[in-house]
C-alpha cells in the first residue's frame, strides 16, 4: 500500500495536451493532500476555470455559478448596464459589475465551499464590458485566510494598465503561502476620480492544494446547485 504526505502534478493548459486522469485518480487514493500547478497560459485559462470545467472534465459553468467558490462585493449597483450579479466576478466572459461609488470598495472569492487553497503566483482581471469610464488605478490584491486578516499581495498604486473595455491584464505575484480568501480591494480614485470598482474575470494561477476525493466533491456540489 502506497502513501504520500502529498505531491505536485503540473496541469497542462493546451487543449490538446494528454492529460491523464485516471493516473491522477490512482495517485489520490495514495495521498493525503493532492497539489497542482496551475501556471498562466495564453489561453487565460486558470484556476477558476480548471474549477468550471471540473478539472476539465466538462463543458465550462462559471464555478460561483456552480456553488464551488462564493463571490461578495462591498456594494453592487444593479441599474443600467450593471445587470449582472456578483458571480461574474471570477467568470470567464466580461460581465458589467461594478460597485457604488464608495470609498474602500472590494471584490472578493471565497474559496471554502471547494476544501482548496492557492498560492498565486499570478493574477488577471479585466475592465468590463463595453467599459469606457471609472479605469481602476489605485488598488491591491488581497489574501486571507479566515477572511477576517488580509494581507496585501501586491499593491497598484497609479498603474495605468487599463484605458479600454474588455482589457485583460496579468500581474506577477510573489507569494510563499497558501490562502483561501482572495479580492481586489480599491484604495484610491480611478482615472474618472470615483471610487467605483470596475473589474471582472478575476483569474488565479498558481500552486492550488486539494483533497483526493476533489472531483466527487465538485460534482456533488454542482447537483445541488441549479444554474442561472
Amino acid at each position: 500500500m502506497c502513501s504520500f504526505e502529498d505531491i505536485t502534478i503540473f496541469v497542462p493548459h493546451n487543449t490538446g495536451a494528454v492529460f491523464n486522469l485516471s493516473l491522477i485518480d490512482s495517485l489520490k487514493k495514495c495521498m493525503r493532500n493532492l497539489v497542482l500547478e496551475i501556471q498562466y497560459n495564453e489561453e487565460k485559462q486558470g484556476i477558476f476555470y480548471w474549477l468550471g470545467t471540473h478539472e476539465r472534465t466538462s463543458k465550462y459553468i462559471n464555478p460561483a455559478v456552480q456553488g464551488h467558490v462564493i463571490c461578495t462585493s462591498s456594494s453592487l449597483v444593479k441599474t443600467g448596464q450593471a445587470i449582472h450579479d456578483v458571480e461574474h466576478f471570477v467568470d470567464e466572459e466580461a460581465a458589467y459589475i461594478h460597485t457604488k461609488d464608495e470609498p474602500n470598495s472590494w471584490f472578493a472569492v471565497n474559496l471554502e465551499p471547494c476544501s482548496m487553497l492557492i498560492r498565486p503566483t499570478r493574477y488577471s482581471i479585466s475592465t468590463l464590458r463595453d467599459q469606457g469610464w471609472a479605469y481602476v488605478r489605485n488598488w491591491q490584491l488581497e489574501a486571507s485566510f479566515d477572511g477576517k486578516n488580509w494581507v496585501v499581495i501586491r499593491k497598484h498604486e497609479r498603474d495605468a494598465s487599463f484605458t479600454l473595455g474588455n482589457q485583460v491584464h496579468d500581474f506577477a505575484l510573489e507569494c510563499d503561502r497558501y490562502f483561501k480568501h482572495f479580492r481586489i480591494f480599491n484604495y484610491g480614485i480611478t482615472d474618472g476620480t470615483t471610487n467605483h470598482l470596475c473589474v471582472t474575470k478575476f483569474e488565479l494561477y498558481g500552486s492550488v492544494q486539494l483533497p483526493p476525493n476533489h472531483l466527487a466533491m465538485l460534482k456533488n456540489i454542482s447537483a445541488k446547485v441549479q444554474p442561472k
